[in-house]
């Protein structure tokens, strides 16, 4: 049994071993999530483009707590981007992409 895990999301698979030691092919993989803590941070789950303009986040908090998505385009000034209230571990959101800046960044922040 796995104990302590931080928050995040966690991938695994099986496999059965006969008694040669030969393996069967791995089930498919499978996930499930930890969520953050009532207090804890959030996290930023995974990001993928899903146009040029715009990309799918995927993020984990704490069901019940309300997040400020912030967008930047350096690690100095951030801007939020919008309001979330999360009513389960795990949200995606689509999220527009700055076209006058080179990079953009984005963090989550636990409201109180």
């Amino acid at each position: 049994m796995l104990t302590n895990l931080d928050a995040g999301r966690y991938f695994w698979s099986a496999q059965a071993i006969d008694h040669s030691f030969a393996g069967s092919a791995f089930a498919p993989e499978q996930s499930f999530v930890i969520p953050a803590a009532p207090d804890g941070p959030p996290l930023i789950d995974s990001v993928r483009s899903v146009s040029a303009t715009e990309l799918e986040l995927t993020l984990i908090g704490y069901a019940g707590n309300t997040y400020a998505l912030q967008s930047g385009t350096n690690l100095l000034q951030w801007a939020e981007v919008r309001r979330l209230q999360f009513d389960q571990h795990m949200v995606q959101i689509t999220e527009s992409i700055r076209t006058d800046a080179p990079v953009q960044f984005f963090r989550l922040e636990l409201l109180p």
